[in-house]
Parts: structure tokens; C-alpha cells; sequence
């Protein structure tokens, strides 16, 4: 029997808190599989603070990765086992992220190519076993597996080859340049400038000042709609004028962000202005229900009931829009509106990804059309210049 009640941590995963005679201490405990399937476990307590815990967690983590991972004999490492320890070893995951992940690998990566040794796996074998399989799949019985999937596992298979290059388990990854089906973009992924403006302003005058708000907040910051649904009072710096985002609403469910790190943004002296009248229009809608506005409490309420709102909210709120403007955009199109934007302005890919919460290669990826754009634009900028100095030669002949 322990010696102590140990409590799992709220904040930060594999930390515990527990009382001495002395006082309370945290301490962290990890859990994990060998190379051999045996399971080990690995602790170490008596830190005064639980982010000191987690901080030494990581780096707890980072050391049995790379020991475990030293151990691997690349030689006869099939796609399937290197698959599953890519997963493991990427703790910093969201479980939204994990699950779909194990999913893909369960249902699809595995009993297609898991058995292939990993060294072996060229782009050929890779578009035959792999991709072709894929297009044949029925979801249902008249439904093929749509290209949009296809490319997401995709995805998730060429992140996953990368990081073997990475850690040197082989050469170099084949299956980047694979042929995928081509996929029919039916929605507005993201909105112009000009249009943005128009639905900002068809919902100041038409909507109530909590769904303007929700459209400014999602415009200003480029933050997930799970972001936003679980932002609190506490997480607004309204001298600073800085946003802190640390967390993610699914429903009731609260979880950390998609990359499991906090991050501070700051926003303009306009949309505090608003957050401020929005706050005080929060404070005497609670009143009305006799309650008082805590920091604790959820940033964004319903105008009718004055409790906390979820995704349908900003659905439902979106389909009035476009009936009204005829502009289509989805919740999430916010956030690629936002970075796009960002991009065109010439902002560095490096912090467009600080501020949303990615990686400057996902960003790359999601706004490449930005950057070809601005490339022939660099172009049509040289050509000008080359003209004036012919011009210019000319002149002086």
C-alpha cells in the first residue's frame, strides 16, 4: 500500500500531487512499453511545483524515446511496428489526434502495408498497395472512401516516413510525391478581405452583440472554434490587450489545445474596446438570471438563456449570414481567412504558426497559394525594375 494519496494533475499529464509532513510536493510517474512489449515504468517526486513535475517529465520522455528508439533494428523494422512507435513516441499529441491517428493505422495503414519492411517501402508498392486500396474501399454500400480521407492518411503516412528520416532509420522518404485522386473542393475554405468585412458588419447590425463578438474574436485571432468555446474571463489581459489560449471545448469535454501548448496573442485596441461592452452586456445578462459574472465563467453565452454556448451556435449563426449576404463560410474558414491574410501581408510563416498554434510546416502547407501568388508578384516587381533601367539606358544613348 502506498505510502501517500497521490492526485492526478488537472494541468499537466503523468503528475501527481501528494502531502508529507513537510508539506505538498508533486512528482511525475510515465508508463510505457519497451521494445520488447515489456512494460516498465519510470518516477521521480519531491518537486515544489507540479510545472517543475512536468517540465522534468519531458525531458523523462525524450530520454526513454531515445533509448528505446536507439534499440530498433531498422534491418527488419516493417511499416506497421515503426507506425505504432511513431505514435507513441509523440506524446504532445491532442487525444483527438491520437485517437484518429490509431484509427487510420488500425483500419487501413496496417493490414494494407503494416507488413512491408520499412526500409523497402518505395513509391511504386506504396500508390499499388496503398493508395489504389484505398480508392476501391466502400465506406458503405454504395459510397467509395472519399479523396479528402484518402489524402488524410496520406498525411499522416508521409509525416510518419519523415520522421524515420529523421532519426535515421532510413535514407530517405519515397512516398512524398505520390499520386493522389484529385479532390473536389465544394466549400469556401476561406472568404477575401472585402468579404470578411461584409459579414463582420452584417452581424454587428443584424445579430445580437454575443454572436458579433464571436465572429469578431474568431476573425481578429485565427483561434480554433474549440478554442474559443472554452476561453474564460481569466484568460483575457485586458491592460496587455493579450489573449491567452490553453485549452479546447468538445460539448462538456475540456482538453488541451491540438498541440497540447499554451500560447499568448495579442489583439487590437478595437476588439478589446468590444470585449469591454460585450463584458458589461455579460455582466447584466447574468444579473437577469440572478448570477454574477465570475472569471472562471465561459467568455462566449447565449443571448437567450445567458449559459455557455457550443458549436451548433456558430453553425446555425453562419447559415444566417449567408442567407443574408450570400457568403459561405464555415466555422473553421475563419482561421484559414485569418492566416491567409496574414500571408498576403508578407508575415513570416514562422509567426503566423506562433499565433495559431501550428507548425511553420503545416502553415506552408495550408497557404502555399499565398506564397505562389507573392512569388509572381516578386516577379512582376523585377520585370518593372528591369524596364526602368532599359528605359534608362536608352535615355542616356
Amino acid at each position: 500500500m502506498s505510502k501517500y494519496q497521490y492526485i492526478k494533475s488537472k494541468r499537466y499529464e503523468n503528475v501527481y500531487s501528494y502531502k508529507t509532513k513537510k508539506g505538498l510536493f508533486y512528482m511525475y510517474k510515465i508508463r510505457y512499453y519497451d521494445e520488447s512489449g515489456k512494460r516498465k515504468e519510470k518516477s521521480e517526486s519531491g518537486f515544489k511545483d507540479e510545472k517543475t513535475a512536468y517540465r522534468k517529465s519531458l525531458e523523462m520522455l525524450i530520454n526513454i524515446d531515445d533509448n528505446e528508439l536507439s534499440k530498433i533494428n531498422p534491418t527488419n523494422l516493417t511499416v506497421g511496428q515503426w507506425y505504432d512507435k511513431w505514435i507513441e513516441i509523440n506524446t504532445q499529441w491532442s487525444d483527438n489526434t491520437k485517437t484518429s491517428r490509431i484509427s487510420a493505422g488500425r483500419d487501413y495503414i496496417k493490414p494494407l502495408i503494416g507488413h512491408i519492411k520499412l526500409k523497402d517501402l518505395d513509391l511504386m508498392k506504396y500508390e499499388i498497395l496503398f493508395i489504389k486500396q484505398l480508392e476501391k474501399t466502400y465506406i458503405s454500400k454504395d459510397r467509395f472512401m472519399q479523396p479528402s480521407t484518402i489524402g488524410l492518411y496520406h498525411t499522416y503516412m508521409n509525416v510518419c516516413i519523415n520522421a524515420a528520416v529523421k532519426r535515421a532509420l532510413i535514407p530517405s522518404n519515397k512516398i512524398v510525391d505520390a499520386n493522389l485522386p484529385i479532390i473536389e473542393d465544394k466549400r469556401v475554405k476561406y472568404v477575401t478581405l472585402n468579404d470578411l468585412n461584409r459579414i463582420i458588419e452584417d452581424v454587428h447590425a443584424n445579430e445580437p452583440i454575443s454572436n458579433y463578438i464571436i465572429i469578431l474574436f474568431l476573425s481578429f485571432t485565427g483561434c480554433r472554434v474549440g478554442e474559443l468555446l472554452a476561453l474564460t474571463w481569466n484568460d483575457i489581459d485586458f491592460e496587455n490587450r493579450m489573449i491567452t489560449i490553453k485549452a479546447s471545448r468538445k460539448h462538456s469535454k475540456i482538453s488541451s489545445t491540438k498541440n497540447k501548448k499554451m500560447r499568448r496573442i495579442p489583439i487590437s485596441e478595437q476588439v478589446i474596446s468590444d470585449l469591454k461592452k460585450y463584458r458589461s452586456w455579460c455582466i447584466q445578462r447574468l444579473f437577469n438570471n440572478g448570477k454574477a459574472l465570475n472569471n472562471n465563467d465561459y467568455v462566449f453565452i447565449s443571448d437567450q438563456k445567458g449559459t455557455r454556448i457550443g458549436h451548433t451556435t456558430i453553425t446555425y449563426l453562419l447559415k444566417r449570414v449567408k442567407k443574408r449576404t450570400g457568403i459561405s463560410i464555415t466555422p473553421h474558414g475563419f482561421r484559414h481567412t485569418h492566416a491567409t491574410i496574414l500571408a498576403g501581408e508578407n508575415m513570416s510563416f514562422m509567426t503566423i504558426a506562433k499565433r495559431l498554434g501550428n507548425t511553420p510546416e503545416v502553415v506552408i502547407s495550408n497557404y502555399a497559394h499565398v506564397t505562389e501568388e507573392m512569388e509572381t508578384q516578386l516577379v512582376e516587381v523585377f520585370d518593372e525594375k528591369l524596364k526602368v533601367v532599359e528605359l534608362l539606358v536608352e535615355h542616356s544613348d
